[in-house]
C-alpha cells in the first residue's frame, strides 16, 4: 500500500503536468510548442480539442492540425480512438464533434462504429463527418451501420449511398440495387464507384429508361472490372456520339488484352 505523502506527490506531479500541458496548449501557435505536444501524443489531447472551437482561428487551427498529427502518429490507436470518442458527445460544440469524427475516420478502429453512426441524424457537418469517418473504417459493421442510416437519415441518404459504393463492399451490394432501381442517382453513381459487374443489366436497364447517370455508371463499371464484353456492351446502347467516346476512352487501357475492345476500336476508326 502506498504511504499518503507517495500518494500526494504523484497527484501533485499530475496535476502540475496538466498545468504545464494547458500553458503549452494554449501556446500551440509556437511551431516549437507544437511539435512538442505533437511528441508529448494522447496526454495532450483534453487540452487541445476544446480550443478547435475557439473564436481565435489561428489557435483553432494549430489546435486541429497537431491533433490531427497526433492521430497520425499514434502507437496506441485503439486507446487515443476511444478517448477521441468521447468528443463526439453532443454536449462538445459542432467543430470539436466534427474534428473527432474526422480523426476517428482517420484512426479506422472498429470500436468506434457506434458511436460514429450514432452521430448521423441529420443534413448537417457533424453528420457528414461521422458518414465519411464510416466510410474510411475498413471493419464489415461500418457498411451495415451506412446501410442502417440510409431509411433513418433521408437527408442524408446521398451521401451515405456514395460512401457505400466507395467502400466497395460486395455484401451490399444487393441494397445499392434495390435502391438503384428506384431511380436514385446517388445509388446508381454507387454502382459506377462499386464497379462490380454483377450491376451490368441494371445498369443497362436503367440507361434505357433514361435515368440520369446510369450510362456513365455502366461504363465504370466496365473499365473497373477490366471487362471488354460489357465495355462492348455499353457500346452497343450509347445512345450518342458522347457516350461512344467515353466507351472508347475506357476501352483504351483494355485494348492489349480484350481482342472485342480491338473491334470496336478499328471500327471507330473506320
Amino acid at each position: 500500500m502506498r504511504r499518503p505523502w507517495i500518494v500526494f506527490l504523484l497527484a501533485s506531479a499530475a496535476a502540475a503536468q496538466d498545468a504545464d500541458l494547458a500553458a503549452m496548449a494554449a501556446n500551440v501557435r509556437d511551431y516549437a510548442t507544437k511539435f512538442r505536444l505533437i511528441a508529448i501524443g494522447r496526454p495532450a489531447v483534453p487540452h487541445l480539442m476544446p480550443q478547435v472551437a475557439s473564436d481565435d482561428k489561428a489557435l483553432a487551427f494549430e489546435s486541429a492540425s497537431a491533433l490531427r498529427w497526433i492521430a497520425h502518429h499514434a502507437k496506441e490507436r485503439r486507446a487515443l480512438a476511444e478517448e477521441t470518442a468521447a468528443w463526439c458527445a453532443e454536449r462538445h460544440p459542432a467543430p470539436v464533434r466534427v474534428l473527432a469524427a474526422e480523426i476517428l475516420g482517420d484512426l479506422a478502429v472498429p470500436s468506434t462504429i457506434g458511436t460514429l453512426s450514432a452521430m448521423v441524424k441529420g443534413d448537417d457537418e457533424t453528420s457528414r463527418a461521422a458518414v465519411d469517418a464510416l466510410r474510411r473504417i475498413a471493419d464489415p459493421a461500418a457498411g451495415d451501420a451506412l446501410v442502417g442510416c440510409i431509411r433513418g437519415t433521408p437527408a442524408l441518404r446521398g451521401p451515405i449511398l456514395l460512401a457505400l459504393g466507395a467502400r466497395r463492399d460486395r455484401r451490399v451490394l444487393p441494397v445499392l440495387l434495390e435502391v438503384a432501381r428506384e431511380g436514385d442517382v446517388h445509388a446508381i453513381a454507387a454502382l459506377g464507384d462499386a464497379g462490380f459487374a454483377e450491376a451490368e443489366d441494371d445498369l443497362v436497364r436503367l440507361h434505357r429508361d433514361g435515368r440520369p447517370g446510369a450510362f456513365d455508371a455502366l461504363v465504370r463499371v466496365g473499365a473497373a472490372a477490366g471487362s471488354g464484353p460489357l465495355l462492348a456492351r455499353a457500346w452497343h446502347v450509347a445512345g450518342d456520339a458522347g457516350e461512344k467516346r467515353a466507351v472508347l476512352e475506357a476501352a483504351a487501357g483494355l485494348e492489349r488484352f480484350e481482342p472485342r475492345i480491338v473491334v470496336l476500336l478499328d471500327a471507330a476508326q473506320g
